[in-house]
This record gives C-alpha cells, structure tokens and sequence, in this order.
C-alpha cells in the first residue's frame, strides 16, 4: 500500500519588514526633540498652577488593532472588505488566536479518480478555517487542520484514522468524503474513541450502527431521491416510463440504483421497464446507451459518481437519446455541470444549497469560493459550492463546540474527544450556510432538500 502523505498544512503565514534608518538622520531627530522638551519645561515653570484633574476610576481600553488582511496564496485569496463584512460580526474583531495550535484531522481524496471533488471540499475547509481564526480561534488559540490524502481508498482511510487518532492526537476528524471509505472508516473511529464526521457520504444507516462517536453532515439518499423526483415531474409531467442506469460497483451509487431508484420511482406512480447496471471505472457507454435507446423510455434516472457521469451523458448526446436524465445527488455536487455543460443541459438532479441565495453570509462564502477556486486548476470553472457548503458548516460547528467547551491545547485528549462528541450530539440550531443544523440522536442532521435543473453550465432551483 502507497505510503500516505504526511500532512498539508491550511492556512496563511504573516512575514512583517523591517525598516532601515540612516543614522545621521536620527542624531539629527534626537537633538531636535531634546530642545523641544526644554523649551517646554521653561515654559510651564513660568505659567500659573492649574487645577487638579480628578483621576479616572478606570482607564479606558486601548483601541484594538486592526489585523491585515492574510497574504494571498495560490488556493489561499485574501478577502475583499466586503466579503469580510458578510462572514464576520458587526462587532469588535476578536483578537489574532496566538500559541498552540488546536488541530483536527481531515480526509479527502486529493488524487485519484474524485480529486476534483477533494479540491472543492479543501477549498470549504479552508474558507471555515479562516473564518474560525479571524474570530478568535478556539478560545484564544489558533485552529490548524492535519490535512492527509485517501484517494478514496477504504483501505488508505482506515490508515489515515488509525494514524490521526493515535499518532497526530486529533480530537476530531472530519471526513472520509465518499461513502466507500466512510463505511470502513466509521467502525475504526468509533472503536479507538474519536469523534468523526462525514460531510458527504450520503448513504443511510452508518451513522445509526457506529454510535456514539460517528456524525454526518448531509442528507441521505433517500430523502435527496424523494425531492429529486417531485422537481422532475414538476419540470417533465409527462413521464412515466422510467430506465434505472447507473455504478452497481462504487457503494452509494449501488444502494441507490438497487435499492432507493426502484422504489422511489413506482411509488412516484413512475413505470420501471428495465434496469441496465454498469461498474466503476467504464470509459465505453456505446452499448449501454444503445440498450437504453431500444427500451424508448421516457426519461432515465442516472446515479453516479462524476467520470462516469460525463462519458455518460457525452454518449447519450451521441445516439441521439432524448430521454431527460434524472440523476442523484452526487451529480448536482460534482464537477460534471461546469465540465459537461452541453450535455448535462435539462438534467435534474436534488440539492441543498442554491448558489443565487440573498443571505449575506452565504453570499460572501460563495464568493470566496469561486475566486479561491479560480485559482486552482483542479477545481472546474466556475466552482459552484454545492454540498461542499456542509463541510464549512462541520468544521464551523465542531468549532463552536470547542469554544463552548473550554478546550485548549493542554486539556488531556480523552476529555476533549468526549467534550466535543457530547457536544456534537447536543446541537441544536446551529446556523449553517443553508439552513439551520441540529443534530438528530442517530447522529444525522436535520436538511432541508432541494431540487435543481440544469440551465446553461449551471444547477438552477425548481421552484
């Protein structure tokens, strides 16, 4: 197994300069100032004595400096005043968190087949990381992230949880990203006592057998597959006779092609005439496509993972189907919308973060996102924040649990484990970018679902 790579730190770096004065410039400066406090010594001995000034009972505070923006980075931009304004409070900026750094561990595939989705959820964390330091850290001390890649490997995850857990000593670990890797990572992480948490992985029933240490901040698939199917009627009323297609190899998209399309769809009041299945890693859709072409279905509900997505839909374009696609939530969150914006056009596909929302906060968070993501080569054009949203809103609201339970840098690691667990499990109303987040007793989130269609390079609210 390929050795993992040691942690990518997040965050920006302050370098100051020093300013040089000439030396004859500043005898020069000393021998001005020096008559100046003479002349004035001479002149208050001549003058009359003046009333005593009460003296304050406490003096007033110094003014609170104000930081400079952190240098720009490549994936690292600096925000504009008014963005700034959007994502902190109107009161007093908190002061710089200093000292030791408070880590957490982060997993997500930064190479491999998914690495375009890896560099959407970086850019999230990162954004949430600012923001948890502008405001003052945790308690006064700054939050760094052990950021390390699975590809999403199963394998490579359960390496890097054992080794966050025990060698890094995190006391929290957002991730795995894909639910192949959440799946083995959840039971590891609940044995060595850590709490962890996906952003992602959408696939139900984890979260419910690895209590109490496993969280998950998404929705799952069934209830995404549901308000997928009430904005595609709403868009094409005239379906009613449905081909199931999609990955029967990657796990979220099995269970959903399986077990949650089947269901869904006749209880919809949908027709099912055939399920045509293909596995991870196909590049040749010319023989699916042509099978779908000769059942003459009247639309097709598509759930994969974004590789397969695009070679898909191209092949599709190619023979002429005419179908419309109702795909599932892993292809509103991918890349494929701003990679394939020709021939995703009219697809429908569930949601829970519209890109046109009018809330200040969220506003400056999806312009951050798109400027840092421009920046990076990995990551499609324009970077839509999608479900990347939910995990700013984990590592915000595991943030805000730490403050709230007093941890610092030296407070003994099982308790801080226990602390931020309890916590997590205790949310309630927490304000995340699209809704607000309280967590259920099996560890999922309460989520509000939308729908989207595809217009022009871009997922559109089915209003």
């Amino acid at each position: 197994m390929t050795q993992a790579p040691r942690p990518l730190p997040l965050g920006d770096t302050f370098f100051g300069k020093e300013d040089t004065i000439n030396l004859r410039t500043w005898k020069l400066w000393i021998s001005f100032v020096s008559a100046m406090l003479a002349l004035a010594v001479l002149v208050a001995a001549c003058a009359p004595a003046a009333a005593p000034t009460p003296t304050p009972t406490k003096a007033a505070p110094p003014a609170t400096p104000t930081t400079a923006a952190p240098k720009a980075e490549a994936t690292k931009p600096a925000e504009k005043p008014a963005e700034k304004a959007a994502t902190t409070p109107t009161s007093a900026p908190a002061a710089k968190p200093t000292g030791k750094p408070i880590k957490i561990g982060f997993i997500t595939p930064l190479t491999g087949r998914v690495a375009g989705y890896g560099a959407r959820q970086k850019i999230a964390v990162q954004l949430a990381l600012e923001d948890v330091n502008s405001r003052g850290g945790i308690n006064g001390s700054p939050l760094e992230v052990v950021m390390v890649d699975d590809q999403a490997d199963p394998r490579q995850a359960v390496t890097l949880v054992r080794r966050l857990a025990i060698e890094d000593k995190v006391p929290f670990i957002l991730g795995p990203l894909t639910t192949g890797a959440f799946e083995v990572a959840a039971p590891l992480a609940n044995e060595l006592k850590v709490p962890l948490a996906t952003a992602t992985s959408s696939k139900e029933g984890i979260t419910d057998q690895n209590r109490p240490w496993i969280f998950r901040f998404a929705g799952l698939d069934r209830t995404y597959t549901t308000k997928g199917i009430e904005g595609y009627k709403k868009v094409y009323p005239n379906v009613k006779r449905m081909v199931i297609t999609g990955d029967t190899k990657e796990s979220v998209n099995e269970n959903i092609v399986k077990n949650i399309y089947p269901k869904a769809l006749k209880d919809a009041g949908f027709e099912v005439i055939d399920t045509v299945p293909f596995e991870t890693g196909t590049t040749d859709f010319s023989a699916i496509i042509t099978k779908i072409k000769g059942l003459n279905p009247d639309g097709i509900a598509y759930s994969s993972l974004t590789p397969e997505a695009l070679g898909f839909a191209k092949e599709l374009q190619k023979q002429g189907v005419k179908a419309p696609v109702m795909a599932s939530s892993q292809n509103y969150s991918g890349p494929e919308i701003t990679l394939g914006k020709d021939v995703l056009e009219g697809w429908v596909a569930p949601g829970n973060f519209d890109e046109d929302t009018q809330d200040p906060v969220a506003r400056g968070v999806v312009e951050r996102f798109v400027k840092a993501g421009a920046a990076d080569p990995a990551v499609g054009q324009p970077a839509y924040v999608a479900f990347w949203g939910q995990a700013y809103d984990a590592v915000m609201a595991t943030a805000e649990v730490m403050r709230k339970a007093n941890i610092a840098p030296d407070t003994d690691l099982q308790k801080a484990r226990e602390a931020i667990r309890d916590g997590l499990q205790n949310l309630r109303g927490f304000k995340g970018l699209a809704r607000d987040i309280s967590m259920q007793p099996n560890g999922d989130i309460t989520l509000n679902t939308m729908a989207f269609v595809a217009k022009n390079g871009k997922w559109t609210l089915i209003k």
